[in-house]
């Protein structure tokens, strides 16, 4: 198998001084089987609606530190050209 990410429209990052950084994005994930043609339409196809991520970052002594907070999914959506899965 072998899967492909790709972004869905742009993604939107929030800026804050006191909160840190919140970043919203959508992305697809194609999954194809490594037996057909590139060409062939993906197996499955993952839809990932509303990817809420929320961090603060600092940099001390070149050390760039992340504190992840929070990371959502709004919506999971599976799909497939291929009929019954």
């Amino acid at each position: 198998m072998r899967s492909v990410f790709k972004n869905v429209g742009a993604p939107r990052f929030i800026f804050s001084e006191t909160e840190g950084l919140e970043l919203l994005f959508n992305i697809d994930v194609d999954v194809h089987l490594e037996s057909l043609p590139e060409t062939d339409p993906p197996v499955l196809v993952f839809h990932f609606e509303g990817i809420h991520v929320d961090f603060g970052m600092l940099l001390e002594n070149m050390v760039l530190n992340v504190d992840w907070r929070k990371i959502e999914v709004d919506d999971i959506k599976v799909t497939s050209e291929w009929g019954a899965f």
